[in-house]
């Protein structure tokens, strides 16, 4: 029996993202909290075999942690960038 890409794809749970919350966490937290709070949901309903509620709060998860990291990232070279100039212009 040949299995299709479909099938394979099928039996694996979505992702929870867990490893990308924390960093999102420590970057910009309240939108790592957010995030972090739907990989708990992610995890739950993996574990409930909910895979319809797994995979749509796996994707939101996806999008707020990217959002968060990209976020976090653009505060932190703003602040370091303003305190480089502050102190050399001195």
């Amino acid at each position: 029996m040949v299995s299709t890409a479909f099938e394979i794809l099928q039996d694996k749970p979505p992702r929870d993202h867990m490893c990308l919350s924390i960093c999102a966490l420590l970057l910009c937290f309240p939108i790592g909290i957010v995030a972090l709070i739907f990989s708990l949901q992610t995890r739950h309903s993996n574990k409930w075999n909910n895979r319809a509620l797994a995979a749509e709060t796996s994707q939101q998860v996806y999008y707020m942690a990217v959002l968060g990291i990209v976020l976090g990232s653009i505060i932190t070279l703003a602040i370091l960038i303003f305190l480089t100039v502050d102190l050399f212009s001195r």
